[in-house]
């Protein structure tokens, strides 16, 4: 009786390993699939996808997928210019596509979500963010969505991102954090939300600049004050 128990147990093992190979294998050819394709899509026009298709050099089977993810490439272009057009209908239609890139950047590395911020669109910026936008890429300066909102003073764009998953300490090509700007825009609320939200006030610019060095700079004595009173070091 034992040994057919162990015989179960060995099977049912053998079964279970062969599940979890078939499972890793499947995942491997989905990622070498995409990988070739988007390739593909990267080094060929529409027009050479066509001629090697007609060719037979390119397998029927990874041409239905070539042409979705054409679709969607384009979709999430036209993602956009919509945000662009501040067209929030249009925006609620292709958000309702299926693996439409919400984090698309232009030639600016800006996506969809900084483009709103941008033009202070919030039912705009509500669908992306609802739709699962990342709120921590950064554009070709290093510049943060949060960044933005700050930088244009959009207290309550800000403090929504804050209020999700921002990183509060990422900093920009300069070395300037979210804190940096809203101490050089003078903005004293802004800057008391921060450090509410535990921020790093002694961290350095790509100067060596500190949050309290800046409002120093920019003499702004009543955000001194606070990064002081909170614990920025005297650093001069």
């Amino acid at each position: 009786m034992k040994l057919i128990r162990n015989l179960i147990f060995n099977v049912l093992l053998l079964f279970n390993l062969i599940f979890v190979c078939n499972e890793i294998f499947s995942m491997q050819m989905k990622d070498l699939k995409t990988i070739v394709a988007e390739n593909i899509i990267n080094t060929k026009s529409i027009k050479e996808i066509d001629e090697l298709q007609s060719q037979g050099k390119i397998p029927e089977e990874l041409i239905g997928y070539i042409k979705h993810l054409i679709y969607l490439k384009n979709q999430s272009k036209q993602l956009l210019i919509a945000v662009e057009q501040s067209n929030l209908s249009a925006v609620k239609d292709l958000l309702k596509i299926k693996d439409i890139n919400i984090n698309i950047q232009d030639k600016e590395g800006q996506t969809p979500l900084m483009l709103a911020i941008k033009r202070n669109h919030q039912p705009i910026i509500i669908e992306l963010i609802n739709h699962g936008a990342d709120l921590n890429i950064q554009d070709k300066d290093g510049k943060t969505a949060l960044m933005l909102a700050i930088m244009d003073i959009n207290q309550s764009m800000a403090i929504k991102l804050m209020d999700g998953s921002a990183d509060l300490n990422i900093r920009d090509k300069n070395g300037k954090t979210a804190l940096m700007f809203a101490i050089s825009k003078g903005d004293a609320n802004m800057t008391h939300k921060l450090i509410d939200r535990h921020v790093d006030l002694n961290i350095k610019d790509a100067n060596g600049a500190t949050p309290l060095m800046i409002a120093r700079s920019e003499r702004n004595w009543n955000i001194a004050r606070m990064l002081i009173e909170n614990g920025a070091l005297d650093m001069q």
